[in-house]
């Protein structure tokens, strides 16, 4: 179990994007720049900052982009499917250049989030005769190798992803485990050595609250966003920031209760600013449209 902290307050942010009834929001860069999905044009991903949204370039007929994940240079990375093939491949989306990336042995992959390296995280998984989704690994990928570092933790299974980098190569992402459930992981990028030992790649395993923890993006000083659910159920989450040094604070946005399955959150930036939202009920009791939030934090955050 983790502690929980009483921090500055949040103040949350809508986003709103003229012709778009459902947007949701992932990865957040130093400037502001966060991208996002939304329902324009039956799916349309892009860059909004400061009430302006602009969508990504085309990457041709019968494309279809999703965007997660951007850094402090303005590239921007996510997947892709088409008419052709319903499976996703990666892409890095640099100006107006598009490059694409799969992982051997796996069918689909999604790059969740790109540091100021150029490394980029994600997930991969494999389908089941049924079309199901199975065998899910994470993954670090250096485009300037074209080489991937599997990002598993050792015992884990079920949707397993990693999302967030910082400058210090330290990943944060999520899992279940046999023992514990479901849990947030940080992941130390290479091995590093001190005077008596290496140590092992898996940093940390959270959980908050004695629930499940899900950890997305992470900042250079170490806090990570995500989610979290004491219940277990996953029915009904709260979003959080933390770590598990200073403990974790929840966060709730606008709009977000159990009855709309509450806040989730995705990303962090060096100034302590999240990207969070919820979900309508699904119809016939709402519309199942997305709404995304920027929090905030009303002082700093030392």
């Amino acid at each position: 179990m983790n502690a929980l902290i009483v921090a500055a307050a949040y103040v949350f942010t809508p986003v709103v994007i003229p012709g778009a009834s459902s947007i949701s929001i992932w990865g957040i860069n130093d400037q502001g720049q966060a991208v996002v999905q939304t329902d324009i044009g039956g799916g349309l991903s892009g860059i909004y900052r400061g009430g302006t949204f602009t969508p990504l370039p085309s990457a041709g007929s019968g494309v279809k982009l999703f965007a997660f994940g951007i850094n402090n240079a303005g590239v921007v990375v996510g997947s892709k499917t088409t008419t052709a093939d319903p499976n996703e491949t990666g892409f890095i989306l640099t100006g107006s250049v598009y490059k694409y990336f799969s992982r051997p042995g796996f069918t689909n992959i999604e790059g969740r989030a790109i540091g100021n390296s150029g490394l980029v995280t994600g997930t991969s998984w494999n389908l089941d005769q049924d079309g199901n989704p199975t065998s899910y690994a994470g993954f670090v990928y250096d485009p300037s190798t074209e080489t991937f570092t599997d990002a598993t933790p050792p015992g884990a299974f079920g949707f397993i992803v990693m999302q967030g980098i910082n400058k210090s190569g330290v990943i944060s992402g999520s899992g279940r485990q046999a023992d514990i459930g479901g849990c947030a992981f940080i992941w130390q990028m290479g091995i590093f050595t001190n005077a008596n030992s290496a140590a092992v790649p898996f940093l940390d395993r959270i959980r908050i609250a004695g629930g499940f923890a899900r950890a997305r993006g992470i900042n250079d000083r170490g806090l990570i966003a995500g989610f979290t659910d004491a219940d277990e159920t996953e029915s009904s989450v709260v979003g959080f920031v933390g770590n598990s040094v200073r403990g974790f604070q929840l966060l709730t946005v606008p709009g977000a209760t159990p009855d709309n399955g509450g806040t989730i959150c995705e990303g962090i930036n060096n100034w302590a600013q999240v990207t969070c939202g919820y979900t309508d009920p699904l119809p016939p009791a709402g519309t199942g449209n997305n709404h995304a939030f920027i929090g905030s934090p009303s002082e700093d955050e030392q």
